[in-house]
């Protein structure tokens, strides 16, 4: 998810932050919520779509 670090670059710096002091739970918590951010890419616009 690189590029994702683009959109929210503070969620990636907590979620490293987290798995150094080895914070699990933490970690597991902000990588949920870059997961469902990452869900835009999903986003399924007519005028984005490639005629088929």
């Amino acid at each position: 998810m690189p590029g994702l670090a683009n959109v929210d670059p503070h969620g990636h710096v907590r979620l490293y932050e987290a798995a150094r002091r080895g914070d699990w739970a933490a970690a597991r918590a902000e990588q949920e919520q870059l997961y469902r951010l990452f869900e835009i890419v999903q986003v399924d616009l007519p005028r984005t779509r490639r005629p088929a």
